[in-house]
């Protein structure tokens, strides 16, 4: 073989390994989603926020604080509900009452209107594209 034929054949392999790095891994296109969540213009204190595609596949991310992040999610259309959970209460093991210091007050926790649990209900959607997405989430009662 000359040394034409094998510098061509070299080309050729590497313009296919380059071919292929740029297609990537062929799995399903991601991006991520992160933002807050108020209801009546106060946040909801703790929660789950799901993101459910045309296809029925469902993603969702922790509320904590009024803030909630989804690291990885389908691109596309979605319906999104919103679920609020009551706080867990602080835990003091028995052998500490005497001696625990007292635990700030919990905010009460605020139930939800029930039709943001229902994805064909809750009137909330987003698109999602590739990348960092913000949606943030303003509930009415």
């Amino acid at each position: 073989m000359s040394f034409f034929q094998t510098s061509w054949n070299l080309e050729k392999y590497l313009v296919c390994c380059g071919l292929l790095a740029a297609l990537g891994c062929g799995g399903p296109a991601t991006g991520s989603v992160s933002g807050s969540v108020a209801f009546n213009g106060k946040p909801v204190q703790a929660g789950v926020v799901t993101f459910v595609t045309e296809d029925g596949t469902s993603t969702s991310g922790n509320l904590t604080e009024g803030e909630y992040q989804i690291p990885v999610i389908p691109l596309g259309s979605a319906k999104v509900t919103v679920q609020s959970l009551a706080p867990a209460p602080a835990m003091v093991r028995a052998d500490q009452v005497a001696t625990a210091t007292p635990v700030a007050k919990a905010t009460p926790f605020v139930p939800l209107p029930e039709r943001y649990q229902n994805p064909k209900k809750s009137g909330l959607e987003y698109v999602v594209i590739s990348g960092t997405n913000t949606f943030d989430i303003d509930l009415t009662p």
